[in-house]
């Protein structure tokens, strides 16, 4: 296998960074397309290779660096190869293999007819590394589809990218149509001290969306539906599962269960589990 090497970290919790690694001879990145990832691996304590996947957050048209944005997995132990990433200096190297994944943006229904449909982006923690890719992808070329991201966190500092989405806001023009909302779940707590946005769950936004009363739509001014909408969703299982809870009895079918022309309106990934 191939190595990059470490240039770039940057910490925004004790266990929530940011990593930019470039191959070890120089070369350009491996084209990829939003959404996929890359695996890293290294011999770990003298034992056999270990292996990670990691969504990479850094646009394709980046061909310095792969970025990632990385959780250190606490629970129920420390994850192994994320404790070996959060202890490298710069210059150090690790293998990887070349970008893959399915977890991309849906630009065509399954006759060939564009997607049009305005996308809405649902992550927990740094179930958002899939997403970035796509933001500044999206940014980069152009595109007229509306965007939507709901990003939720336990505490603010997890806010991962918060600077970079809210100037993405602010860029907002009619050929390109930003939304950021961030939430917090655990206002009370006094790391949240002066926090004035949003709090609760993600799948608070989608609450009440059978009867479009949703708060989501309320912030949009829309009624939400799966012809003007198809969903993304990257974190752990518990919000998936409710998210899509909410989003079947409007008739949202995920990627999973296609219809039988193929079509689908909610792709989704397990992240951070």
């Amino acid at each position: 296998m191939e190595t990059l090497t470490l240039i770039y970290k940057k910490n925004l919790t004790e266990d929530l960074a940011i990593f930019r690694f470039q191959p070890s001879d120089g070369s350009p990145i491996d084209d990829f397309k939003p959404g996929q990832f890359v695996v890293l691996a290294q011999k770990l304590d003298g034992e056999k290779i270990v292996h990670r996947a990691y969504s990479i957050s850094s646009p394709p048209v980046e061909k310095r660096y792969f970025e990632f944005y990385i959780k250190w997995k606490e629970h129920p132990t420390f994850g192994k190869f994320t404790t070996f990433l959060f202890n490298m200096k710069i210059g150090d190297t690790v293998f990887y293999r070349k970008p893959t994944g399915v977890f991309c943006i849906e630009d065509f229904f399954p006759n060939g007819i564009p997607d049009k449909r305005q996308m809405i982006l649902i992550a927990t923690g740094s179930g958002l590394a899939p997403f970035m890719s796509y933001i500044l992808h999206l940014k980069n070329i152009g595109t007229k589809k509306k965007i939507v991201l709901i990003h939720g966190v336990r505490f603010k500092a997890e806010l991962g990218y918060r600077e970079i989405l809210e100037k993405l806001v602010a860029e907002s023009s009619n050929s390109w149509d930003f939304s950021y909302f961030p939430t917090i779940s655990h206002p009370e707590d006094p790391l949240n001290k002066d926090w004035t946005g949003f709090t609760g769950r993600v799948q608070k936004f989608i609450q009440g969306m059978k009867d479009h009363q949703s708060k989501l739509e309320i912030l949009l001014g829309q009624q939400i539906t799966s012809a003007n909408s198809m969903f993304y969703l990257c974190g752990k299982k518990g919000m998936i599962d409710d998210v899509i809870l909410l989003l079947k009895p409007i008739n949202f079918v995920t990627t999973r269960n296609r219809r039988a022309d193929g079509s689908f309106d909610v792709e989704y990934e397990l992240y951070g589990v």
